[in-house]
């Protein structure tokens, strides 16, 4: 480090503190000082001295920050049901990214709990179009002509075996939005009463896991770990 100037030693030691404040260091008392040293670093310089001081914080941090992101790959918000035809390639691509072991956390759309939220298309769609959609699970212009939301929807068993030919061992599995969909006027009620908010939460979390209510709600939500080589 010699011939580093002063004030770039300082920064670096800000990225070091705040790395240290995180997991899986798990110094979080260190946060409330760690940016100390580059407000120090800052005193007196130009926007640009202070462009690269910042950065120089933001990349040591990084490099301590960063180091799960070969164990975890998170792909909520539902892109494997977006993907349509290509989700064999979308969960290969997931699998490239972790080490052995990782883990993928991941939501999805579910076929048969976004069946139940919007059960009111069975009266309004031609029934053709439904049996398009059951068959397929997907979501298209040609049988939902209405909707800007185009996606494929997912029986978890097929979910399941989408994961497992890539070589993932599913660690868990359930439902999101099951007990409480199409019930948002008692949702309203239960909301002002803290004990019984709780009760619902905890109802939701343990009918959810159930096998036999995982394809109940509007989302399918699983953990799959890729396998050690």
């Amino acid at each position: 480090m010699r011939g580093l100037p002063r004030r770039e030693l300082l920064a670096a030691l800000s990225g070091v503190l705040l790395a240290l404040s995180f997991p899986k260091f798990g110094r979080g008392f260190v946060a409330w000082i760690a940016i100390a040293p580059l407000l120090i670093s800052l005193h007196g310089v130009s926007g640009a001295r202070a462009f690269r001081l910042g950065y120089v914080t933001g990349a040591v941090s990084s490099l301590g920050l960063l180091y799960w992101t070969s164990s975890v790959v998170v792909a909520y918000g539902g892109p494997l049901s977006y993907v349509f035809e290509r989700r064999d390639d979308a969960v290969v691509s997931c699998r490239r990214v972790l080490r052995p072991g990782g883990l993928l956390l991941a939501s999805v759309m579910s076929l048969w709990g976004t069946l139940h939220r919007h059960l009111a298309a069975l009266r309004d769609y031609p029934l053709a179009n439904m049996a398009s959609i059951v068959v397929s699970g997907d979501l298209t212009t040609e049988n939902d002509p209405t909707s800007p939301h185009h996606c494929h929807m997912y029986q978890s068993q097929e979910l399941v075996a989408l994961l497992q030919r890539h070589g993932f061992t599913i660690a868990a599995l359930a439902a999101s939005n099951a007990l409480s969909t199409n019930l948002e006027p008692l949702l309203l009620e239960l909301r002002q009463m803290d004990d019984r908010w709780q009760a619902l939460l905890d109802l939701e979390r343990q009918a959810t896991a159930q096998p036999g209510y995982v394809d109940g709600g509007t989302h399918l939500i699983v953990a799959a770990r890729g396998e050690h080589q």
